[in-house]
């Protein structure tokens, strides 16, 4: 459970995590466990999953809460479709789909079910794909100069407007915040998908996860270019 602490993970730091072999062939890597809700035991929260080249379920999985998977590299297909690498998914609760990769692919997971530790309340209600050829269907938002952020979904209706609670962020070479970003009212998580993300705090190159908690300060910029996962978190 990340609360209220900046929290890194490189991916030569999966090494030091001990591997869980879902079926033959996956592995996962926990990341961050949910907190005990109403008396119900840990379960994980966030993972990196590996899926060796011709993994194959032997039964379909089912989503028994809502979950967001994406792609950092190589192929996963489902009966639905194919995946490729930067491909967003997000699966509702109670879904069912026979996972597998031809080519062998390594996915983000989050879950996103209702506990201390949930994304912010998101609109989103059923199974919704995004590839990175489908971020011209959003509206791009100037964040900085040289900063643009495609808003993949937003909070469900509340007292106020909707806010954005998941964004696809790219930063053109040299790019900058001219700002510190202040993460007042909820904590930040970003999952750098190319390119290399910096701040005062050090270098993330791909697949690095941030965790950035309520109240932190720091300055993003990119030397080289880069894109970014960011969802803003319950806390």
């Amino acid at each position: 459970m990340l609360v209220n602490q900046w929290h890194v993970v490189r991916t030569e730091d999966l090494a030091h995590l001990e591997p869980q072999i879902l079926a033959p062939g996956v592995t996962s890597y926990v990341l961050d466990w949910s907190s005990p809700f109403h008396g119900s035991p840990q379960q994980p929260a966030e993972a990196v999953m590996r899926f060796q080249p011709g993994t194959i379920l032997e039964e379909p999985l089912r989503h028994t809460g809502p979950s967001r998977i994406i792609v950092l590299s190589g192929r996963l297909r489902d009966e639905s479709g194919s995946y490729d690498p930067f491909t967003r998914i997000h699966a509702p609760r109670g879904c069912v789909h026979s996972p597998y990769s031809a080519i062998g692919c390594l996915l983000h997971f989050r879950s996103l079910e209702m506990g201390a530790d949930e994304d912010a309340t998101t609109s989103l209600s059923g199974w919704d794909v995004v590839r990175p050829e489908d971020l011209e269907r959003f509206q791009p938002q100037a964040l900085s100069p040289g900063v643009t952020g495609y808003v993949l979904s937003w909070s469900s209706p509340s007292p106020g407007p909707p806010q954005p609670v998941e964004l696809i962020v790219d930063f053109e070479a040299g790019a900058r915040f001219e700002q510190p970003r202040q993460h007042r009212h909820a904590a930040k998580e970003t999952l750098v998908l190319g390119g290399r993300l910096r701040d005062e705090n050090g270098s993330y190159d791909p697949f690095t996860r941030i965790h950035a908690p309520r109240g932190s300060v720091h300055t993003p910029y990119s030397d080289i270019g880069c894109r970014v996962h960011m969802t803003v978190r319950a806390r």
